[in-house]
């Protein structure tokens, strides 16, 4: 390799060659906002040529880099719970922060951002903080369009971790936190979830929601049948028969080729503690995993309405036209703004009828890599007031759901389904797409996409389950895919 003598040479080729990219990179997310599977591969390939050229243009110059935040005063309260706030003498200097979200304009949300902002304003002078709100069905392709042009926020809140931060980890657009957690509690009191903010391992941030799935069911419905809530999944099964009949349907199932139907799928698997991957090998033609996906498909297909996306789904429930659901305990704080009020009263959630009850990740909070060192003190300082006990009851309460903060999680408790939504983040004994399976995370849309056409044949043709299996295992392997 030529060494350049001028070090404006190579910025120059280096700059050069990053406008190319990101032009070939524009065109592609112009052709389509759905990023088909050529233009995927096409757009990763050029994140990795990117990456390699940032690299070689850091190489230039003393070598030096600072991902340390300096001194943040703060104090810290005794008890379970660990309190640290930020104090307005931290030292973090004046910064205006940018963060980006999908949910400013949410349930919940769209009170708790301004609070917790204007709180965290209030206790540093000279900081701001914007939040920038972007439609979830934009938000990964938006984002990695700004980072590769670097102009990213400063802060990032992330969605669905498990699935979404590995790609942004592995193209250097995400901060290394390592250093600023570990002066942090979290290390201490969040739980194993934690590892979905980390990817080979370095930890790019703090989680910030995680739950367990949790059964909601319609109380009326269940006592005109005779009907007790379901313990088991034969009882599952056997009061979704009972409760099925004309237009009324015992379950809800999401169907479409979103995450939110592999879901659906994926909580039989994990419920009944079949090993759909074993020994870091696909496993999906095992018998206990045939057995699980017999039962999901006579769910789907015989007790719930068909062609009900995620949102529809929902308001099956809500509307009494659906017994049950397995949901996210979020659905909780959403009963009385979508079900007609006859209703509210008699829509309840209670534990899932699984032997192992499954879970989830739902949101963290990262910093962007190329934040301009002089707010990085201010950033760091968010995510401390984010993380706080004051802060993440506030967050729980608001979007009744629970954090990963768990002694933060008590604020919930009070009623018999809040209680139940503790319980169900207590319980759950495994998430329904292991953090630890690299080569899932890091192919997701690939795994994603095989593995809902495969699934999608089991409501749409006469195929066997364990041809529709055997297919998806052998449709994994030619691509080339590993867990």
């Amino acid at each position: 390799q030529p060494v350049f003598p001028s070090v404006s040479l190579l910025d120059y080729i280096c700059l050069s060659l990053i406008l190319s990219i990101c032009v070939g990179i524009g065109s592609l997310v112009n052709q389509t906002r759905n990023l088909e599977e050529d233009c995927m591969r096409r757009l990763l390939a050029m994140l990795i040529a990117i990456a390699m050229v940032i690299s070689a243009c850091g190489s230039g110059g003393d070598g030096e880099s600072t991902t340390t935040s300096g001194d943040v005063e703060t104090t810290t309260t005794s008890g379970d719970g660990g309190e640290t706030t930020t104090t307005a003498d931290s030292g973090v200097g004046e910064a205006d922060l940018t963060i980006a979200t999908w949910t400013a304009e949410a349930p919940g949300w769209v009170d708790w951002w301004p609070a917790t902002i204007e709180a965290f304003e209030s206790a540093n002078q000279g900081v701001t903080v914007e939040v920038q709100q972007i439609p979830f069905a934009d938000l990964v392709s938006s984002l990695t369009t700004r980072f590769v042009a670097g102009d990213g926020p400063d802060l990032v809140h992330i969605p669905l971790p498990l699935t979404t931060l590995p790609a942004w980890a592995e193209a250097g657009f995400l901060l290394d936190l390592d250093e600023y957690l570990t002066g942090t509690d979290v290390p201490e009191l969040w739980p194993d979830t934690q590892g979905s903010m980390e990817w080979n391992g370095t930890s790019y941030g703090a989680l910030m929601q995680d739950y367990g799935y949790v059964l909601f069911y319609n109380q009326q419905m269940l006592d005109d049948a005779n009907v007790e809530v379901p313990t088991t999944l034969e009882e599952l099964e056997a009061a979704a028969a009972a409760l099925t009949t004309g237009d009324q349907f015992g379950y809800a199932v999401t169907v479409d080729s979103t995450i939110n139907f592999l879901s659906d799928i994926f909580q039989f698997l994990s419920g009944t503690g079949a090993p759909w991957i074993d020994g870091g090998e696909w496993n999906f033609t095992d018998p206990a995993v045939i057995s699980a996906v017999e039962t999901w498909r006579t769910m789907a297909t015989e007790y719930s309405p068909q062609g009900t996306d995620i949102n529809q789904k929902r308001q099956a429930w809500f509307n009494g036209n659906a017994a049950m659901m397995i949901e996210g305990p979020f659905i909780l704080g959403q009963i009385e703004a979508n079900a007609p009020a006859e209703l509210v009263d008699v829509l309840h959630v209670a534990q899932l009828p699984f032997a192992v009850p499954s879970g989830d990740v739902s949101n963290g909070i990262s910093v962007y890599s190329g934040i301009d060192e002089s707010k990085l003190a201010a950033a760091e300082a968010f995510i401390s007031h984010i993380i706080s006990q004051a802060t993440m009851e506030s967050l729980a309460s608001s979007v009744t759901n629970t954090v990963a903060r768990r002694t933060a999680n008590e604020v919930l408790a009070g009623t018999p389904d809040t209680d139940e939504v503790v319980a169900a983040a207590e319980n759950v004994g495994g998430l329904l797409f292991p953090a630890d399976a690299q080569g899932l995370r890091a192919d997701f849309s690939d795994f994603q996409t095989i593995a809902a056409d495969w699934f999608q044949q089991l409501l749409n043709t006469d195929i066997s389950v364990e041809d529709a299996m055997s297919g998806l295992q052998a449709a994994l392997e030619a691509e080339g895919l590993t867990p």
